[in-house]
């Protein structure tokens, strides 16, 4: 029972330090952006991780690489990136529940790399 009490008091002290939040209120930025994205690739250390988006631009007949140009790196805190993951799998599955599932192609590769583009 006693531990019960010390559980609920801890609870209480943590709701009155940090209260519910029930909406947000949206602005934007004057610098704020809007990019296109079908390449992204992803990273971490011990303290944020960092997602690269760019596009792809096609193949280099030269190479026969893939040529993806980047446009931004977005960094942020273990805890957002899982918020940002929750958000992003509530809004596929509203949209595959209106159109259909989402398929990925095989050619599409889907594994974490070093995130380091070529000449930095």
């Amino acid at each position: 029972m006693a531990t019960e009490d010390s559980n609920a008091a801890q609870n209480e002290k943590q709701e009155s330090v940090s209260p519910r939040v029930l909406e947000t209120q949206i602005t934007k930025d004057p610098n704020f952006q809007s990019y296109y994205t079908n390449f992204v690739q992803a990273g971490f250390t011990p303290f944020d991780i960092s997602l690269l988006i760019g596009e792809a631009a096609g193949i280099d007949p030269a190479t026969n690489k893939w040529i993806a140009e980047l446009k931004a790196k977005i960094t942020m805190s273990p805890t957002e990136a899982k918020v940002v993951l929750k958000i992003m799998l509530d809004t596929i599955n509203a949209y595959e529940a209106q159109f259909g599932k989402i398929v990925i192609p095989s050619v599409v590769e889907t594994t974490t790399g070093d995130i380091k583009p070529e000449g930095s």
